[in-house]
């Protein structure tokens, strides 16, 4: 069982450690998300990105979702940008 929530400051170091290993996997650069980054720009006066994680019943993160706003001027309207799902 996991419980899905919004990501809190003290998750910095879980959810970096989790960006760093789908980076990894996809070939991406490992080096510049680190949880000093994410808390700047998740958590800062002007959040670049949204996480909400995936918490197991040991309290341990084991999964994320990284989003942003978007625009679709297809729709003309409002959306949501996925970045990152582990």
């Amino acid at each position: 069982t996991v419980t899905i929530r919004p990501a809190r400051p003290a998750d910095t170091e879980a959810g970096a450690a989790l960006a760093r290993e789908l980076n990894a996997l996809m070939g991406d650069p490992v080096e510049h998300f680190t949880p000093e980054r994410v808390a700047a720009d998740a958590f800062g006066p002007e959040p670049a990105f949204e996480l909400i994680v995936a918490e197991d019943v040991d309290g341990a993160l084991v999964g994320y979702a990284l989003f942003v706003d978007a625009y679709e001027t297809g729709w003309a309207a409002r959306g949501l940008y996925v970045q990152d799902l582990t």
